[in-house]
């Protein structure tokens, strides 16, 4: 007999942790980067650079009148550079719809797989019927 229980729970696993990191959302703002951010702490902002690049900071700090972040490597921004800046935030809706999408995708594999076994497991065989002696 098999269990499909390590397969579960690693699937259940993998569910979670894209429900938690991926229902957020950019949401653009029209405060000034250095209120933003010393203000709200967000997890990351993302806003336009003179060049037209866009630039992606998680975890940004201000230091003077500038955006940086604790990565190694980046060239700090002057605030007055940016422009379009966007917030990263938690989502409900995006996570109200993707946690239905998931209880109704379990619902319909289950459904499914329940009614194509007709109740027996396909690895084992049905017994044989042995008349009983007198009975």
């Amino acid at each position: 007999m098999r269990t499909r229980a390590p397969v579960a729970q690693q699937f259940i696993a993998v569910l979670f942790i894209t429900l938690l990191t991926g229902c957020h959302s950019w949401q653009p703002t029209t405060v000034s980067p250095r209120t933003v951010i010393l203000e709200e702490s967000p997890s990351g902002v993302r806003f336009r650079i003179p060049d037209g690049d866009t630039m992606t900071v998680m975890n940004p700090l201000m230091r003077n009148d500038s955006i940086f972040s604790t990565a190694a490597g980046m060239v700090p921004i002057a605030s007055q550079d940016v422009s379009g800046l966007e917030v990263r935030r938690f989502s409900v809706r995006k996570t109200i719809v993707f946690a239905a999408s998931i209880v109704g995708t379990m619902i319909i594999w289950t459904r499914w797989a329940t009614n194509r076994s007709g109740g027996v497991d396909p690895g084992e065989p049905s017994l044989p019927k042995v008349p009983i002696p007198g009975g």
